[in-house]
């Protein structure tokens, strides 16, 4: 067996203004804590997240509700 390695995740922690945006997706539990490493969601605005590894990520960071989906897609 041989490893290969396919690809390197790299978290991005830009700063943006949040405020123009009025809901937010999420596909993984490291865009997760990129994100909220410098940003901050208003309580206007809506979660998305692709499925439940990613919402528990999103839940440790806000109380905000989260929508998932039933079947990722």
């Amino acid at each position: 067996m041989n490893e290969i390695i396919c690809y390197e995740s790299i978290p991005n922690e830009t700063k943006l203004k949040t405020e123009n945006y009025s809901g937010f997706v999420f596909f993984s539990p490291l865009g997760v804590r990129s994100f909220f490493k410098n940003n901050q969601i208003s309580v206007n605005s809506t979660i998305f997240a692709i499925g439940k590894t990613t919402e528990s990520e999103i839940k440790k960071l806000t109380n905000q509700p989260v929508l998932i989906p039933e079947f990722p897609s």
